[in-house]
């Protein structure tokens, strides 16, 4: 598998990720790639650039909107917020997640009548 595929699938699943946060709560870049480390979403080895192209990606689709936030201490934060169309393509996303599982725990319970 090449290095575009796979940051594709990933990025898939980081864009899942990020969506469902922005669902808790509308959070900022830096912020969002602490939860997604906090949930266990992502290694601490991800780039974080790989978190804002995902943002932008989100953006660019419709999914999440963004405005500035003024900062007393420190540089101005850029905040995102998911929208509806991003609610609903999260739910899409969700079940298709769980159709997913349900192969993917078929195929384990298989293998696992199989080992010795």
């Amino acid at each position: 598998m090449k290095k575009g595929e796979i940051m594709h699938r990933f990025g898939r699943i980081i864009e899942l990720s990020l969506l469902t946060l922005l669902r808790k709560d509308d959070g900022y870049g830096y912020k969002l790639a602490n939860d997604l480390i906090m949930y266990n979403l992502i290694d601490k080895s991800v780039n974080i650039g790989l978190i804002y192209r995902a943002l932008r990606n989100l953006e660019s689709k419709g999914l999440i909107d963004s405005y500035w936030e003024d900062s007393n201490d420190g540089p101005n934060k850029r905040i995102y917020r998911i929208n509806e169309k991003g609610v609903t393509e999260t739910n899409h996303m969700l079940e298709l997640l769980k159709e997913r599982r349900k192969h993917i725990d078929t195929i384990i319970n298989l293998n696992s009548n199989l080992e010795d």
